[in-house]
């Protein structure tokens, strides 16, 4: 199991506790359990948590890991036989917890991150049901203030590089508006006939013309 099916296996165990109250099968919450929640929540209120996300990946679990043997192999490699799930509140984290807990993992969900030619080679024959050990893990603080600084910043970084890129879109828009009616005063403009040297019109050219032959003949 990789960490994108125990990511997976994280956001079922949130549906289908939800499923399972609702058909009878097992108990909800408490009232004081999700009173507590709520508590919880409004306690740790990150002022940019609360602003409405529009990030298709916002949903139950923030992020799933799971621990391999070798540190830095990525997916790759063998698991040390537990991960992480870090969901997005203490109620969601509480009912993940209670379908997950004595949890029969299986197959399809151990190959739920995996591709074709990764589920070939997964040596999966002779392998012994195992059924799942739950519990809370406390974050260190430290740990937890860093990453809320990383996205702070990022989102601080993106926001800023969207005002730069609209205030550069209002210059090149004022400029084009600027530059289109400059275009049509040019276009309604009458333009300026070229006048002959001498200033004389062609009119009074040929007329002159006219006399100055007519004087020929008679001499």
């Amino acid at each position: 199991m990789n960490s994108k099916a125990l990511k997976a296996l994280g956001r079922k165990a949130v549906v289908q506790f939800a499923t399972e109250v609702k058909n009878g099968l097992r108990q909800p919450l408490s009232k004081e359990e999700v009173t507590r929640s709520i508590d919880n929540k409004h306690d740790n209120k990150d002022p940019e948590e609360a602003k409405p996300k529009k990030s298709k990946n916002a949903g139950v679990v923030k992020q799933a890991k799971v621990v391999m043997e070798v540190k830095g192999s990525g997916e790759v490699g063998r698991s040390r036989g537990y991960g992480f799930i870090e969901f997005r509140d203490h109620k969601v984290a509480l009912m993940g917890l209670r379908w997950l807990n004595a949890h029969e993992v299986g197959i399809e969900e151990i190959l739920e991150g995996l591709n074709d030619e990764e589920r070939k080679l997964a040596e999966l024959t002779g392998l012994n049901k195992r059924k799942l050990i739950v519990e809370f893990a406390v974050e260190n603080s430290q740990v937890v203030k860093r990453r809320r600084d990383k996205v702070y910043q990022a989102r601080t970084h993106h926001g800023k590089d969207e005002g730069e890129e609209n205030g550069s879109r209002k210059r090149r828009s004022y400029d084009d508006r600027k530059a289109d009616k400059k275009q049509k005063r040019n276009d309604k403009a009458p333009t300026p006939q070229a006048k002959p040297k001498s200033g004389l019109s062609d009119d009074v050219k040929q007329i002159i013309g006219a006399k100055r032959r007519k004087r020929k003949g008679k001499n």
